[in-house]
């Protein structure tokens, strides 16, 4: 339906549906376990790598063996989601907000290729890909100290916007 709006509504199209897939998701997910105890998407998750793999005659079920879990690695990481939160604030806080799901899409579609680790930043993500033996999974060993990554690189970039835009609030920048 996007496609006959032009190429750039097709594009923020997909980078939004991407973006709010891999943060809203992990956030959804988590507010449901916080208020019910359980994980009702546990289950769908599953199923999408299953999917994914099977797309790539690959068994439905792999448990990746690929070692991310060395300094440089973990360093990438955190520097990815930092990135990807300054990215995101900036945007938010410049009155620009309309950009981020463009944005966020090219950020990690770069930061796959400009870091080792080539870029989860997200935790549902490190988790889905734990289940996909492949160059892009994760050994399950390797998965918390990605997900601690995160939530450092997270943190570090939510201060450095703040250190940026000392001034400014997404509500400021929107009125």
């Amino acid at each position: 339906m996007l496609g006959w709006l032009g190429w750039s509504q097709l594009f923020v199209g997909i980078f939004a549906a991407m973006f709010l897939g891999g943060f809203g998701g992990a956030l959804l997910t988590l507010l449901r376990i916080v208020e019910r105890g359980r994980n009702p998407f546990g289950p769908h998750m599953l199923a999408g790598a299953a999917l994914a793999n099977l797309m790539f005659d690959l068994p439905a079920v792999t448990i990746s063996v690929k070692d991310r879990l060395t300094p440089g690695h973990v360093l990438a990481e955190t520097v990815a989601t930092a990135g990807l939160v300054v990215v995101i604030f900036a945007l938010a806080r410049s009155n620009r907000a309309a950009l981020i799901p463009a944005a966020v899409g090219t950020y990690i579609a770069a930061a796959y290729f400009f870091t080792s680790s080539t870029s989860f930043a997200n935790p549902a993500i490190t988790v889905g890909r734990m289940f996909s033996n492949t160059f892009a999974g994760i050994a399950p060993g390797a998965a918390p100290w990605f997900i601690a990554a995160q939530l450092v690189g997270g943190l570090a970039g939510y201060g450095a916007v703040n250190a940026l835009y000392t001034h400014t609030t997404p509500a400021r920048a929107s009125a």
